[in-house]
């Protein structure tokens, strides 16, 4: 009787355990793949092929009607709007710039030619693109974009994957103690 429902109490435990490890599972893998999905979405451009919209290059506007003056970071749409207003911007030298949304660095790669890399976040996206100033006219690299429809992407692939992931396991387990109970049997019958 003692034995009954202690079998009945491990067997319970471990399906607690067993749950507990497929949540743990499913956090993990929602995790990487939030992590890796951006990554798998990055776009790289061509020459002269248009970047996506979100795509940010550091300009130096002189807008009369919003009196603002200085480097900034502008959409790309938003950049093609006010071209005659604004002029890409090329810095002077080498280094890194910090600004609370904004980071960026400069590299000179031959004279006249620059490579910026620049991250931009806010409290919805995180972006990150590289692109060429030469004489004032910007050629896009590389964008990549984290939002929140990244973040559901990755949740949606880790409902997927962890079911498929738990199976896995459980089969190989199988196959492992069969494997196992085998190998047992076969040293016993040597000996």
């Amino acid at each position: 009787m003692l034995k009954l429902s202690l079998d009945k109490m491990f067997k319970f435990l471990g399906c607690i355990l067993k749950l507990f490890l497929s949540l743990i599972l499913l956090f993990a893998i929602g995790v990487l793949s939030v992590f890796v999905t951006p990554y798998l979405t990055a776009e790289r451009y061509a020459d002269n092929e248009t970047p996506h919209s979100q795509f940010r290059i550091l300009v130096e506007c002189n807008d009369n009607e919003s009196s603002q003056s200085g480097v900034r970071a502008v959409r790309w749409n938003e950049y093609l709007e006010k071209i005659n207003n604004c002029v890409a911007y090329r810095s002077p030298s080498e280094g890194i710039c910090a600004n609370s949304p904004l980071w960026c660095e400069a590299k000179n790669i031959e004279p006249g030619k620059q490579l910026i890399k620049l991250r931009y976040h806010q409290e919805n996206f995180f972006l990150y693109n590289k692109y060429y100033v030469a004489d004032g006219k910007i050629i896009p690299l590389y964008c990549r974009i984290t939002d929140r429809g990244h973040a559901m992407l990755g949740f949606l692939i880790s409902l997927i994957i962890t079911p498929i992931a738990i199976l896995c396991f459980r089969f190989f387990g199988k196959r492992y103690k069969y494997f196992m109970a085998k190998s047992k049997s076969a040293i016993a019958a040597d000996s």
